[in-house]
């Protein structure tokens, strides 16, 4: 996320906890319209042509998700295959 863009979400937060709703959701508008507008510019920049590897990193990279690569599968199935080879090698 961009300085700007989190310095817009700590003013709304600042005026929401002040109970000026009113002001809070007009920059609310604003914040959301920036995010699109960036969101775009982003995705804009993508060839037509673009694979679908490429779209989802892309993607990765304007929501700050980090590719899943060594979840609670992997872990499974790594101490199985210990537990496994331990057994029959002993």
């Amino acid at each position: 996320m961009h300085s700007d863009v989190k310095a817009m979400l700590r003013k709304k937060n600042r005026l929401l906890h002040k109970g000026r709703v009113e002001e809070a959701s007009a920059l609310a508008r604003c914040i959301g319209n920036e995010i699109t507008r960036r969101t775009k510019t982003e995705l804009s920049l993508l060839h037509e042509n673009v694979d679908s590897r490429e779209m989802l990193a892309c993607v990765r990279r304007l929501t700050g998700k980090q590719k899943n690569v060594g979840g609670p599968c992997r872990r499974h199935y790594c101490r199985n295959i210990k537990r496994s080879l331990l057994y029959y090698f002993h």
